[in-house]
């Protein structure tokens, strides 16, 4: 079971949720100092990534978002915050997208 675990479904497709995971890989990599690791099927995005104290993936479907990550000893004292950040990102990433993609007429 992971420390971590978001699930949020939305109607951006298969093509802006790929979109959306692709944005957050510079920032984990460059902002948490992550090494991630993009695998597409073509069906399920699948970015994972990892940190020392931290590991999990980030998957993309075109009707959901799942995030699971797992804590080492010294992040498990803060896990409700990082569930908390990490809903707000999600969200927040998600109603930017459904924002562009509802501007350009796009479905």
């Amino acid at each position: 079971m992971s420390d971590i675990h978001v699930h949020r479904t939305h109607a951006l497709g298969l093509a802006h949720a790929r979109k959306l995971l692709c944005r957050w890989q510079p920032l984990a990599e460059d902002k948490l100092s992550m090494r991630c690791t993009l695998k597409d099927d073509g069906e399920v995005a699948t970015l994972a990534f990892t940190r020392m104290g931290a590991q999990g993936t980030f998957r993309a479907t075109a009707r959901a978002f799942e995030i699971d990550c797992n804590l080492g000893l010294i992040f498990k004292p803060l896990r409700g915050q990082f569930q908390k950040l990490t809903e707000e990102y999600l969200d927040g990433a998600i109603a930017k997208e459904v924002a562009k993609v509802a501007a350009k007429g796009a479905p």
